[in-house]
Parts: C-alpha cells; sequence; structure tokens
C-alpha cells in the first residue's frame, strides 16, 4: 500500500492512464480492507454467539442447582414434619393412657369414699 501510494504521487499529471491505475490498485487494496473487516466482524459474532451460549448454559446449571437445592430443602422439611407428626401422636397416645389413669384413679378415690360413707 505503501510503496504503491509513493509511486501514485511521482506520476505526471497527463499520466491518466498511470492514475486509473492507480485508482483499480487503491480500489482493490479497499475491498481488501473491506473483506477483512467483514471477516472480523463475522468472527466477533460467532464469539459473542459463544459467548451467550456459555451464559446460558451457565444460568441453566445455576438454576438447576437452585432447583436441586430447594428440592432437597423441601425433602428434609417433609421428613422434620413426618418426624413431628409421629411424635405428636405418641404424645397424644400418652395423654389419652395418662387421662384413663386419671379416670380410673377418680373411680377409685369416689369408690373409697363411697365405702367410707357406708360404713
Amino acid at each position: 500500500g505503501d510503496v504503491k501510494l509513493a509511486l501514485r504521487k511521482k506520476r505526471a499529471p497527463w499520466d491518466i492512464k498511470g492514475m486509473l491505475e492507480d485508482e483499480k490498485d487503491r480500489n482493490k487494496e479497499l475491498k481488501k480492507d473491506l473483506i477483512a473487516k467483514e471477516e472480523q466482524e463475522k468472527a466477533k459474532d460467532v464469539l459473542l454467539k459463544h459467548l451467550e451460549e456459555q451464559m446460558a448454559q451457565r444460568q441453566l446449571l445455576e438454576d438447576s442447582r437452585i432447583a436441586e437445592g430447594i428440592h432437597k430443602a423441601t425433602a428434609e422439611f417433609l421428613q422434620e414434619l413426618e418426624s413431628a407428626n409421629i411424635e405428636k401422636d405418641r404424645l397424644s397416645i400418652e395423654v389419652a393412657e395418662k387421662a384413663t389413669e386419671i379416670r380410673n384413679l377418680t373411680q377409685s378415690i369416689t369408690n373409697l369414699q363411697t365405702n367410707l360413707i357406708q360404713k
């Protein structure tokens, strides 16, 4: 490019053929530059698309990790709830047994009082 530019400057004003050749050469150089720029743009687009895909993959991975965490926490919570329900049932049975004992004791006391009164 620079060598041809130097040659172009030395042409005489009446060397129209030479000037046209210089113009053609300059157009060829501009076309090459344009093609190179277009290829750079294509490469940038490909890279950008690749980066977007990577970001999407990362987001999917993050979403699946979050979902997995929620699933695990829910399973643990349900397990604790089940254990709490089992404990509540056990305590309910215990309370019912104690209530029966109290009724039996109350009945025994009533029977003793009735026996004492009768004597």
